[in-house]
């Protein structure tokens, strides 16, 4: 439930991940989504980039193809995970590329953010059961 003192869930919100703040207040949806993109960088180097001397890039070759395998994975089930999320992004009225972008980038935590996002008043008459 978004709170009466805080702003609009404007463009800025929506790309740093605000979010809803937690019971203490704090707003830990931009940490998680730094961590997982950083995550995501050096998943990408370890797995594709053969590098002697510098230890993420000298991983065996069989645990290279391990983190690709599971980077598939990750990336199959979040382009699903996209796919369902154009309904929920224009019922309530967000913009559907963008929401099924970061999805497909960030998975259930952008799907959770999406979810979690107050419907707009215009919205709230068309799908009174959103929230």
């Amino acid at each position: 439930m978004e709170r009466s003192d805080e702003a609009a869930y404007d463009f800025t919100a929506r790309v740093l991940g605000r979010g809803t703040a937690s019971q203490g207040g704090a707003y830990l949806l931009p940490y998680l989504q730094s961590g997982h993109m950083l995550l995501l960088g050096v998943l990408l180097l370890a797995s594709t980039i053969s590098y002697p001397g510098f230890p993420l890039t000298q991983v065996p070759d069989e645990y290279r193809a391990l983190l690709k395998q599971g980077l598939v994975i990750t990336y199959a089930v979040n382009a699903a995970t996209a796919v369902y999320s154009r309904g929920i992004a224009s019922a309530k009225q967000e913009p559907v590329g963008f929401w099924f972008g970061k999805i497909f980038l960030l998975g259930g935590l952008a799907f959770g953010e999406l979810r979690e996002i107050e419907t707009s008043p215009d919205a709230r008459k068309k799908f009174p059961n959103q929230k």
